[in-house]
């Protein structure tokens, strides 16, 4: 490696421009972060690089609002970069055997490849608290057997990869 170095860790100075209108923005974020600004800096820099790559590859950011049943009905608000399958205006949903009891689930695919799902139950137009899962992929997804239908139905919906073999 001859003529090469490799630094780690360097640190570079930077200038940054502010307009004149922002200057009193820019004066409260340094007084809150203690004169600190660089790490803010940075991680709103990779916020918006992950953005505008989930972006340029199909993904928007995804919001679900819901009561969890995890937590006794608590209120929780979700985001991530995704793309729907299934979106909440237009939920998969199937029947119980008597009819009496619907099952309703919400499927995204993230812009990590997971998969992330939404799910409830409804009795006389009465409903239940919701669930949020995260799975690694379809196949972990249908372990859970309470929206196996409704990750096989995704599935399908988006197409089944075709395996090829070299048989």
């Amino acid at each position: 490696m001859s003529g090469i170095r490799i630094l780690r860790g360097l640190r570079m100075n930077k200038t940054i421009y502010v307009r004149d209108e922002d200057v009193a923005t820019w004066e409260k974020a340094r007084e809150l972060a203690g004169d600190k600004l660089s790490p803010i800096i940075s991680a709103a820099l990779r916020r918006f690089v992950a953005e505008q790559e989930a972006a340029s590859q199909g993904f928007e950011r995804l919001e679900l609002v819901y009561n969890d049943a995890e937590s006794g009905g608590l209120p929780r608000h979700k985001a991530f970069f995704g793309r729907w399958v299934f979106p909440p205006t237009d939920a998969a949903v199937t029947k119980s055997e008597g009819g009496t009891k619907k099952y309703f689930c919400v499927v995204a695919i993230t812009a990590k490849g997971s998969i992330a799902t939404l799910s409830w139950s409804e009795t006389d137009a009465r409903t239940t608290f919701k669930t949020f899962d995260v799975y690694n992929s379809f196949e972990s997804a249908t372990s859970n057997k309470e929206i196996a239908w409704a990750i096989r139905a995704a599935r399908k919906k988006i197409g089944v990869p075709i395996e090829e073999l070299d048989i």
